[in-house]
């Protein structure tokens, strides 16, 4: 036996990647319903002890889901979707709060934008976390601007965060995984974000924006694929 992994190498991965996962997220799984039950139970334990148990336990469950898409083959579930709308509600329900202040996001929606056939639930997955990081890699003085307008047959989604703590070097860099770890969200999370965003034949890039700010702008095309 040389070590090597047997048979069709990419299914192989895909079989180890779900079994590790699932491994994994059912130890979580008791360990999150124990807390549970111990905050329940030991109502004079400390909330901020049980609250930061409970977050780690969530960071590691969303890197080992993160760790899973990213290993698997994916095809879009896609749907017609407001874009506008979809934004919209996760600006509704994204926390910005950084540090006992809150991040100001200021939504320039066009209007009349074309419904787009997408994968909602996923493309949901990668503005939430674009801008969960754009909240945590700015500075709680700026604002976060994100703009729709249609362009050359695609929807433009361009997101810019003000005075950003990224480096023009680290920009070359950002689709690699865990290039950001540590951020409020997986650090698979911008590969994943491209993985989605490719599988909608869309655009994705990180560029450095005026006064040095970074802009994140992604395109997803009009009708159907």
């Amino acid at each position: 036996m040389d070590g090597s992994i047997p048979g069709n190498r990419p299914e192989m991965a895909e079989l180890v990647a779900s079994g590790l996962t699932q491994e994994i997220k059912n130890s979580l799984h008791s360990i999150i319903t124990g807390l549970d039950i111990l905050e329940n139970r030991f109502k004079g334990m400390s909330p901020d002890t049980i609250n930061t148990l409970k977050k780690e336990s969530e960071k590691i469950d969303n890197v080992i889901k993160d760790f899973f898409f990213y290993s698997s083959p994916y095809s879009p579930d896609r749907t017609y979707c407001d874009i506008n709308l979809l934004l919209q509600e996760i600006l509704s329900i994204t926390s910005h709060s950084k540090n006992g202040t809150y991040q100001r996001i200021s939504p320039q929606f066009a209007l009349d934008l074309p419904k787009l056939l997408i994968d909602r639930g996923r493309i949901q997955q990668v503005f939430r976390d674009i801008i969960r990081f754009c909240c945590n890699f700015s500075r709680p003085d700026c604002d976060i601007v994100v703009h729709t307008e249609p362009r050359d047959g695609s929807v433009y989604i361009d997101i810019t965060g003000g005075r950003s703590r990224i480096t023009e070097e680290q920009l070359h860099d950002v689709f690699i995984p865990f290039q950001f770890p540590g951020m409020g969200v997986s650090g698979l999370f911008l590969a994943v974000a491209e993985k989605i965003i490719k599988a909608h034949d869309g655009t994705i890039d990180v560029l450095p924006g005026p006064a040095g700010t970074a802009h994140l702008s992604i395109g997803l095309p009009f009708g159907a694929p």
